[in-house]
């Protein structure tokens, strides 16, 4: 979405050519921006990719509801950081309930791209009859019933789609990417985070003490 050529034209048109180090641009801009504050605000249209249009809403939302809980989302675009992709904020006293097979759907926006990833994993007997991957994912995730746990719900449906029994267990094999997988962040009652991770059960184990204390 982000076109880097048009952003930095943007500043090329904007920032006199006789400024040429920090210094000089600090000395302008102070200047610059009394009379205009906002002389160097990129708007969202000035920074879109030609033919870029902004995804769905609904399909990156700021919340997921689980157990009647509305649950924060964060969205960071950091790779290799701990925390790229998306967080989800889980409350200590939630933590034990979780269903990791039913975390796995994600959000709507990141399932084609995971599934597709997950049908390139597949050994190569599996993975024949499903491709091409893509189109493949789209045509389950139309029949998918995301209230369901992920894992079984997929299996099934990969396997008639194919005509071969794919298992579960198979399908959880399959590695992803960081980005494609919720990262947990475990808050206190007063907001505090006490851990994150990816893996639900490395966190239940770091924070079994703790989640005894708040719950006596």
């Amino acid at each position: 979405l982000f076109d880097e050529d048009r952003a930095a034209q943007y500043y090329l048109e904007r920032i006199p050519e006789s400024v040429h180090d920090l210094q000089a641009f600090e000395r302008w801009r102070c200047v610059a921006e009394t009379t205009l504050p906002q002389r160097l605000w990129q708007q969202r249209e000035e920074v879109l990719a030609p033919g870029a249009s902004l995804p769905d809403p609904a399909m990156y939302p700021d919340e997921l509801t689980y157990a009647g809980h509305a649950l924060a989302l964060d969205y960071r675009l950091a790779s290799g950081e701990p925390d790229d992709g998306i967080t989800l904020d889980v409350p200590l006293a939630l933590l034990a309930s979780l269903d990791t097979a039913l975390l796995a759907w994600g959000v709507p926006g990141q399932r084609h791209e995971m599934l597709t990833t997950m049908i390139k994993g597949l050994p190569k007997p599996l993975r024949r009859p499903l491709v091409p991957a893509p189109a493949t994912a789209a045509a389950v995730l139309a029949l998918a019933d995301t209230a369901k746990p992920m894992w079984p719900e997929i299996a099934q449906l990969l396997s008639r789609h194919s005509g071969h029994p794919i298992q579960e267990d198979v399908l959880r094999a399959v590695p992803l990417p960081d980005h494609l997988r919720f990262n947990l962040r475990v808050l206190a009652d007063d907001g505090r985070m006490l851990a994150e991770s990816r893996d639900l059960t490395a966190l239940r184990l770091q924070l079994r003490d703790t989640g005894r204390q708040a719950l006596e």
